[in-house]
């Protein structure tokens, strides 16, 4: 190669120009994204212009079933309860009263607001205030016990007021209806009017309640009275004889204390699931305003029943379902169903089972999906009991070799000139150095498999050892 005397000629060029010589039939110098066609040069930058290059890979398909983890439904009951006052009760009668008689009502049972009422005999009139009280007195005593209701004061016969507190035995503490009175025989008396002056409260002192529990059938059984100082032990007995079967567990109580009773859904036919709010019939129960019923845990289920079918494509393109798997099948029970339906180990299961709950992984690996695209499967779980609903995803799309989205670019070699130029070796249309290939993953044999499909043949660049023979040789 002749330069001239004032030329600077450096090594690296001159292999540079003889290896063009050399290789190429012509040197070809590309500016950094410059747009070359690729029988020009094959130089691919851009993502647009490169070749996938990954290894063949199987289509596979991952089903995750949604479901809790088994939560037993827990609900609580809390009595409400007065602060400990008897029922006062002023009774008002119009007009002015010279004679006659007058006749008092009390609600039966006591305590009940809706209760029928009880009369007294009639009281005779009386203008002296304690003749008076004594008469009304003696018909309370008769009719309910000594002193269970007491006439306290009576302000003013003439305009006929009467005070009654309830304070004996089963009334003291508790809220009562209004009294009744009864002037139509009293003579100068026209009407009577009745007011509740204080509202009867007070502890749980007396009676019997019952617990209602709604069966997951939906039918409601109802326990035999349980006394109002009945232990958790008690109401346990309760609700068994009720149910059949120790289905529900009481903690707690008792109803007196007053103290919350917590019931636990967990035994045979009751775990593990979602449950309507227990009932309570507190009518007979002596001192308590109200309970309040709480759903302090709500009840959540696992797979733990019934069927799941498997939706597939064939390779003809054909939707078929498997038979009903169970469960709680694992992925050889799965496989089964599978291979009655699609020709087998075309598809093969692992993981499982559903019940765990636990994935399943579905992989095409058989002749007719062996490396190719697949459509998602689908599932039915109508008649899966515990489980929400199920995911599929496509963990591993199907491709074959150089299909799938791993790219190399050509012409990745080091610029040659300062001014960002780089110097590309092809001889022909399509050759191309190999040595300039930038491949990830898939693998340099994988990637020149890649190219050769596009009609890009590969060769190892010529190393400077033998450019210089063929200089020497010149």
């Amino acid at each position: 190669m002749a330069t001239k005397d004032t030329e600077d000629m450096k090594i690296a060029d001159v292999v540079r120009m003889e290896a063009a010589a050399f290789y190429c039939r012509k040197a070809v110098t590309v500016l950094d994204g410059e747009d070359i066609s690729l029988g020009e040069i094959c130089k691919l930058d851009s993502a647009d212009k490169a070749v996938a290059c990954g290894a063949a890979a199987n289509e596979v398909q991952t089903i995750t079933p949604s479901a809790a983890t088994g939560v037993d439904c827990v609900q609580t009951l809390t009595p409400s309860v007065g602060t400990n006052a008897d029922c006062v009760q002023t009774v008002t009668t119009a007009g002015t009263q010279t004679g006659g008689t007058i006749r008092f009502g009390v609600r039966s049972p006591l305590g009940d607001p809706k209760g029928g009422m009880l009369w007294t005999v009639a009281c005779a009139w009386s203008a002296t205030e304690a003749t008076m009280t004594a008469t009304i007195q003696a018909a309370l005593d008769s009719m309910l016990g000594a002193n269970v209701v007491v006439l306290t004061e009576i302000p003013d016969t003439a305009t006929g007021v009467f005070v009654f507190t309830f304070s004996g035995t089963g009334a003291t503490n508790r809220p009562h209806g209004l009294m009744g009175c009864d002037v139509s025989a009293l003579t100068g008396g026209t009407t009577a009017a009745v007011a509740m002056t204080t509202k009867g409260e007070g502890t749980i002192s007396a009676g019997t309640y019952r617990l209602g529990i709604v069966k997951p059938g939906g039918d409601t059984e109802w326990t035999a009275p349980i006394a109002f100082d009945g232990n958790a032990a008690a109401i346990i007995v309760a609700l068994d004889d009720a149910l059949g079967v120790a289905g529900v567990v009481a903690t707690g109580g008792p109803m007196n204390g007053p103290t919350a009773i917590v019931l636990t859904y967990s035994g045979t036919g009751y775990t593990n699931m979602p449950h309507a709010h227990a009932l309570v019939d507190f009518v007979d129960l002596a001192g308590c305003d109200d309970i309040s019923i709480v759903m302090t845990t709500p009840g959540e289920g696992t797979i733990n029943a019934g069927t799941w079918r498997l939706g597939l494509t064939t390779a003809a393109g054909v939707k078929v379902w498997t038979q009903p798997i169970a469960y709680n099948g694992n992925a050889a029970a799965i496989n089964t169903a599978i291979d009655e339906v699609i020709p087998s180990t075309l598809v093969v299961a692992s993981g499982g089972p559903i019940s765990t709950p636990a994935a399943v992984i579905l992989t095409f690996s058989g002749a007719a999906y062996l490396a190719l695209p697949q459509p998602m499967v689908e599932v039915d779980i109508n008649d899966l009991d515990g489980c929400d609903s199920a995911t599929i995803t496509e963990t591993t799309a199907g491709h074959s070799a150089g299909g799938d989205a791993e790219m190399i670019s050509l012409g990745a070699y080091a610029p040659s000139g300062a001014d960002g130029s780089g110097l590309f070796l092809t001889r022909g249309p399509c050759i191309v150095d190999q040595d300039q290939l930038t491949v990830p993953t898939g693998g340099l044999a994988n990637a020149i498999v890649a190219l050769e499909a596009l009609g890009i043949v590969c060769r190892d660049e010529p190393i400077a050892s033998t450019v210089l023979e063929g200089l020497v040789d010149l």
